[in-house]
């Protein structure tokens, strides 16, 4: 359920939760596939979480991963930038990394507001001074 009073985008909703899920299908096929003998022990999942805390919404995606990245497929890599890029819009910031154990751990957190580009002063009080 998303609260009432987001004022993200949903569009930047939609880029953060499809790029984190795909991230993570992609890393839990990749598990599967291998044929160690951890990832025949081990059950795939993704755990996907978000909260809104005040003016601050923390999403995270954690699931099950390889170590070592396989060898990039041409078209492939964009999301990490993209998660960046939409943290960035709302002064937040993405954090993804191998967190040990089979296990992938990424957070991204985004200050509830209009992002920069859209914030409208055309009712302010203040009056510019030009020297």
């Amino acid at each position: 359920m998303i609260p009432e009073d987001l004022i993200i985008d949903p569009l930047d909703l939609c880029r953060i939760l499809g790029n984190l899920l795909d991230n993570a299908i992609r890393s839990c096929i990749q598990f599967q596939q291998n044929d160690s003998k951890k990832s025949q022990e081990i059950q795939t999942e993704i755990v996907l979480k978000g909260r809104l805390f005040r003016d601050l919404l923390v999403i995270t995606c954690r699931n099950t991963a390889l170590k070592n990245k396989e060898k990039k497929i041409y078209g492939q890599g964009y999301g990490q930038q993209i998660l960046q890029s939409v943290a960035k819009k709302y002064d937040g910031n993405f954090c993804g990394k191998y967190a040990g154990n089979g296990c992938y751990e990424a957070i991204i957190h985004l200050v509830n507001q209009k992002p920069v580009s859209e914030v409208d002063f055309s009712n302010s009080q203040t009056k510019a001074i030009v020297y």
